[in-house]
């Protein structure tokens, strides 16, 4: 047995994938993972998916301790995350490409206090076919302290790493939070706009997100503290 990477270096919020290769019938995995790195799992539990939601720059070991009949093998691997972020390609292959029209979208909001900036775990509800698909999304969050998101179809990359589960991925609103205040979002997902604001306290310590929609975009979340 041995534990792959299918990717030695990547950028912040590329997502790679962790597996076991040539681990007997019914085997059992269990995964250590770090806190700071988003992970998911596929159904079998021999491969996971993980990405980074903050800005740092860090080595990530990843470990699997497989057994099979009493015994048990402990497996790791080490890969580097550079601090520049993932840029998703400007056009893909329409092979590649599948609709989210009947979808709808769950975005779980994370700040860590080591990046001021607002950025968002995001799930569909359906499962796909491939463990490292990304929700692709354009964003004019950058200059005005807006949250401006538009959510479009879902990238299955050529090299799918099969696996029917929910599409998981990272968007990165670029958008920064020194000041408290009231900043008003703006969602776009399957032709319909979605508003909102994140309100910050005074510390800056509770971030509450005004968000009223219990379908096709919902946050959740809605009120967390920096860490």
């Amino acid at each position: 047995m041995e534990l792959i990477l299918d990717k030695q270096e990547v950028l912040n919020g590329e997502p790679f994938i962790a597996k076991v290769m040539h681990a007997p019938t019914g085997a059992r995995f269990i995964w250590w993972l770090p806190l700071d790195v988003v992970s998911q799992l596929s159904p079998d539990s021999s491969k996971v998916k993980l990405f980074s939601a903050d800005s740092d720059e860090k080595e990530v070991n990843v470990q699997v301790m497989v057994f099979v009949n009493g015994d048990s093998t402990h497996l790791s691997q080490t890969v580097k995350i550079e601090k520049e972020n993932f840029q998703q390609p400007a056009s893909l292959p329409a092979n590649e490409i599948q609709s989210l029209a009947a979808d709808q979208l769950t975005l779980k909001p994370v700040i860590y206090s080591t990046d001021s900036t607002l950025n968002f775990v995001v799930q569909t509800t359906h499962s796909y076919a491939c463990l490292n698909s990304f929700i692709l999304y354009k964003t004019a969050s950058v200059s005005d302290n807006s949250i401006n998101i538009s959510f479009g179809d879902l990238w299955l990359p050529a090299s799918c790493e099969r696996a029917q589960v929910p599409a998981l991925s990272i968007c990165k609103t670029l958008a920064y939070y020194y000041p408290a205040g009231i900043y008003p979002i703006s969602i776009t997902f399957n032709n319909k706009v979605y508003t909102g604001s994140l309100n910050i306290s005074n510390d800056r310590s509770t971030f509450t997100f005004n968000w009223p929609y219990t379908e096709g975009v919902i946050i959740e979340p809605k009120v967390l503290k920096s860490e």
